[in-house]
């Protein structure tokens, strides 16, 4: 809500992370608010959260030793119309990279059709790292999900889909999701 700060976020992450069982961290949370959340990655500071604004929150735990990886993209209040295209445009992105997953796809594919999708609303140029990564024992290992990625999915992978708009006048958009790939497809892990 407005007021509270980044690192206010952060902390209340951690303690309920720590609360429901996650032994470490594979990375440290962040929080990013307004013109912050243009960044892909920072570090939460003592801003304050206004109305309007975009918050974007990237936090994992580490249980039994593997990692999970989750982001999930806050509007304070209604959003603008900007910020609903944009929205709208990654869940129609992230919906088709989502259908794609499962064994002998190739990840530089993945990456095409999301690239492809925010092409076509116009956030293509904002679109500013790659579509996402494998994660286990680590929180980023293969597969790539890039445009230069030479990775085929496998049986077993758990990868992440997590492309994201950055837009100085608007702020930051970007959920990312973890998938299992099955043997006929993929099961999505996170339902935050």
């Amino acid at each position: 809500k407005p007021g509270v700060t980044e690192k206010d976020i952060q902390v209340e992450l951690i303690y309920w992370m720590r609360k429901l069982g996650s032994e470490e961290f594979p990375f440290e949370p962040f929080v990013l608010s307004g013109q912050r959340a243009v960044q892909p990655h920072g570090k939460p500071v003592n801003k304050k959260l206004k109305q309007g604004e975009s918050v974007i929150i990237d936090f994992g735990a580490k249980v039994q030793g593997y990692s999970s990886d989750i982001t999930r993209t806050i509007i304070l209040g209604e959003p603008s119309k900007r910020q609903k295209e944009i929205s709208i445009a990654l869940k129609k992105a992230c919906d088709a990279a989502s259908i794609m997953l499962k064994p002998g796809v190739k990840c530089s594919n993945i990456d095409l059709v999301v690239r492809y999708y925010l092409k076509k609303y116009g956030f293509d140029k904002y679109f500013l790292h790659s579509t996402g990564h494998g994660l286990g024992l680590k929180v980023h290992e293969s597969p790539s999900i890039s445009s230069k990625s030479k990775d085929t999915l496998k049986e077993g992978m758990v990868v992440t889909i997590e492309p994201g708009i950055y837009i100085e006048a608007v702020g930051g958009i970007r959920n990312e999701d973890m998938f299992l790939i099955t043997a006929t497809g993929a099961k999505k892990l996170t339902s935050l």
